[in-house]
């Protein structure tokens, strides 16, 4: 996997960003490390950014610190809670590919939980009632 470039082309030069959700859903998550097995560029050519729900840069890691992963590709890791975004790039213009993005545990961003179907089927119906019963009191 490569980065989509300005034409909207898949290349190996561009970044790759991600934004995480929670599995099976288009709700916004959180993890608490990322792991990235990239490319077979020179140590320190490749650089993994981790930012926060704002927006905001919590950490950078370049290639080369954390050892080769499975596929025989430089790992790269950063483990701190609150991670929302992550792009992979090279500031060195070196070409790369990424091969395996391994995620923490994913959480909502927001920190709450998500309700099951039928809980907020039952709270609908639930407040559903109230407003009928105020109504009838009303008339």
């Amino acid at each position: 996997m490569g980065g989509i470039n300005e034409s909207g082309i898949v290349d190996l030069l561009a970044p790759v960003n991600a934004a995480i959700v929670v599995p099976g859903t288009m709700i916004p998550g959180t993890t608490d490390y990322v792991v990235v097995e990239a490319g077979y560029a020179d140590p320190g050519n490749l650089q993994l950014n981790v930012y926060d729900i704002g927006g905001n840069l919590l950490a950078t890691r370049l290639n080369g610190l954390d050892g080769i992963g499975p596929h025989g590709r430089t790992l790269i890791i950063l483990n701190l809670p609150g991670i929302r975004y992550f792009s992979v790039w090279t500031p060195q213009a070196d070409g790369f590919g990424v091969d395996q993005i391994e995620l923490g545990q994913i959480t909502p961003a927001g920190g709450g939980v998500i309700p099951e179907p039928g809980s907020a089927l039952l709270a609908g119906a639930g407040l559903l009632a109230l407003v009928l019963r105020a109504s009838k009191r009303r008339s």
